[in-house]
């Protein structure tokens, strides 16, 4: 029975209290019956100074416990409680009745009942005492819950550290107050070589602190990250990402900072990600050199539609600057047409679908026709980025732009490009290659010209990947990973792989990808 009697410190000072009382009145058989609040009954007997158990526990139905509960009528209760033990008798009466935290605690005698002064202060006692058990039930039960909550705060927080130390980068977690409470090992090692600031930062330091003081004094990247982690601190944001160098001795490393919310584990409050990116910028530059020699504008805009990339031809195009990045570019050039190019941008950033068309772009005092190719680059379903794309057949009459001696140049840099290089079709068929992919692939133009390269290059365990590679970009992202491929000898090859999408010359979707071999 789920009862205070069953513990012996408990039942111990219970049968001393039963015996004060049996032995004032010189009772010759004291009993005691416990009800727990699930309608379990059992019966004790007072022998000397110690109670024993009469009873197996008896199961009453629900509606007897709530009557024997609520009644005062002593007569009833002995009627209902004789008819579920033999060993008592109508004879019995009660002589404290006491019903506490839902327990009803009865103790009967068959002697001549008797009333008065010291029975009605044992009575006040009694009420006392077996409050007091409970309350010191309630103690070791709260206890308890709190030792095993601090039990599996202690596993919770082992298997998040385990998980956090097997994570590619440095990471630090942060309480309200921006202390760091937790570092994992790959922070200890490096936090003070990759890092956005000067000071070396360790558990107990305020990295918050550090930032906003560091970011006062001219630190304009650690004013940055105070300004994301106070807006995801505040909620005012779910996450946030920011991108910075650090010049090293040999050479010039690119990481990449995750800032987001990691309540609900004791003090925890922000985690905060820092791991090396230096491949992806790396890979982005090259992708930014061919895109540059390309014989089309290309112009990028992020997902709050303001300017985050353009090519060297948008750049003469619309006379842009460095200076123009994070604005928006429909401030900067005017075009009109049916719809604007304004009212084009926000269409596709709200329905994240691509579109095509022309329109009339003001240059001086004459009017040019551009096509534009607006394609929305999504993360899941939200939109990452918007690339357009205008192509070079637009009149450029007063630009000057030779745009044969302009293709003969994009040949030599592809031809000559240290990288494997391949452009494909739509349909994933070659094009043409350039003479860093025959080194690799041992492969001639003659062989793979308009077949599709995945039959000839992409081992089978990797194809359905290699499928939704060229899926991803062309709906226009950017991809850049480490895959494997074969070779014409049939040797399999681990390498790095950049590729994105352009505009060919009939206006169709293609694919630029380059091939970089691993060395070890």
């Amino acid at each position: 029975m789920n009862s205070l009697v069953e513990k012996p410190a408990y039942f111990k000072r219970l049968s001393s209290e039963l015996a004060v009382l049996n032995n004032y009145y010189k009772l010759h058989d004291l009993k005691l019956i416990v009800i727990n609040p699930e309608a379990e009954l059992e019966l004790f007997s007072l022998e000397g100074s110690q109670l024993f158990s009469e009873s197996d526990l008896i199961k009453l139905e629900t509606d007897i416990y709530h009557k024997l509960k609520n009644t005062d009528i002593k007569k009833n209760i002995i009627n209902i409680i004789t008819a579920k033990l033999a060993v008592l008798s109508a004879s019995d009466s009660i002589l404290l009745q006491l019903v506490f935290a839902d327990y009803i605690y009865l103790v009967l005698t068959s002697d001549k009942p008797v009333k008065d002064e010291f029975l009605n202060s044992f009575q006040e006692q009694f009420a006392y005492f077996i409050e007091d058990l409970h309350y010191k039930e309630q103690i070791e039960i709260n206890l308890a819950e709190k030792d095993l909550q601090n039990i599996n705060l202690k596993k919770e927080k082992y298997i998040t550290a385990s998980a956090l130390d097997s994570i590619p980068g440095s990471i630090i977690i942060l309480d309200k107050k921006g202390e760091i409470v937790y570092s994992n090992n790959d922070w200890n090692k490096d936090f003070y070589r990759n890092g956005i600031l000067a000071s070396e930062l360790k558990i107990g330091d305020n990295y918050l602190m550090s930032c906003e003081k560091e970011g006062n004094s001219g630190n304009k990247a650690a004013l940055q990250v105070y300004k994301g982690i106070l807006k995801v601190l505040n909620d005012k944001k779910q996450f946030f990402t920011f991108d910075y160098y650090c010049q090293q001795p040999i050479q010039k490393r690119w990481f990449r900072m995750y800032v987001s919310s990691f309540k609900g584990i004791g003090r925890y409050e922000i985690l905060i990600l820092q791991q090396e990116i230096t491949d992806e910028i790396m890979a982005k530059q090259e992708s930014e050199n061919i895109l540059d020699n390309l014989p089309a504008a290309i112009i990028k805009y992020n997902s709050d539609l303001q300017l985050n990339y353009f090519n060297q031809f948008a750049a003469r195009l619309f006379k842009l600057e460095e200076s123009n990045l994070q604005k928006s570019f429909v401030d900067l050039i005017t075009m009109e047409g049916e719809i604007s190019y304004a009212e084009r941008l926000q269409n596709v950033a709200k329905t994240k679908e691509r579109i095509e068309f022309k329109i009339n772009y003001q240059q001086g005092l004459k009017a040019i026709y551009l096509t534009v190719i607006l394609i929305p680059e999504l993360i899941g379903n939200d939109l990452k980025s918007i690339i357009a794309i205008i192509p070079d057949h637009i009149q450029l009459d007063d630009l000057k732009i030779d745009v044969k001696q302009q293709k003969n140049q994009y040949m030599q840099l592809f031809n000559n490009f240290p990288e494997a290089i391949v452009l494909l079709d739509f349909d994933q068929r070659v094009i043409n290659i350039n003479r860093s992919f025959q080194k690799l692939f041992a492969y001639r133009i003659s062989e793979l010209k308009n077949k599709k390269l995945d039959d000839f290059i992409v081992p089978i365990s990797e194809q359905n990947d290699a499928l939704e590679l060229s899926y991803h970009v062309l709906q226009g992202e950017n991809i850049a990973r480490k895959v494997r491929r074969v070779n014409a000898r049939g040797e399999e090859i681990e390498l790095y792989l950049t590729a994105f999408p352009v505009l060919l010359n009939d206006n169709k979707m293609g694919v630029y990808a380059i091939y970089r071999e691993l060395v070890d």
